[in-house]
């Protein structure tokens, strides 16, 4: 059963959930194991510091379109 708080958007077929900044850095953090082999935090770090410019593939944007924003 879904949250009654939660913020549901549906278009068309499709729901959307805000997910929640605890929740958000999760599933960050998640993806950044699967594809890059690394934390979340670590990611963030290099990202900050350009280590990636130039590298900019598909499992590097795959991660990075979920960083969630204000860190």
């Amino acid at each position: 059963m879904s949250d009654p708080t939660e913020e549901v958007t549906t278009v068309g077929k499709v729901q959307f959930r805000k997910l929640d900044e605890d929740t958000s850095w999760r599933v960050f953090d998640r993806a950044a194991h699967r594809h890059l082999k690394l934390s979340g935090e670590e990611f963030a770090r290099r990202w900050d510091e350009g280590w990636y410019e130039g590298r900019e593939t598909v499992d590097v944007m795959k991660v990075v379109m979920l960083r969630p924003s204000g860190r």
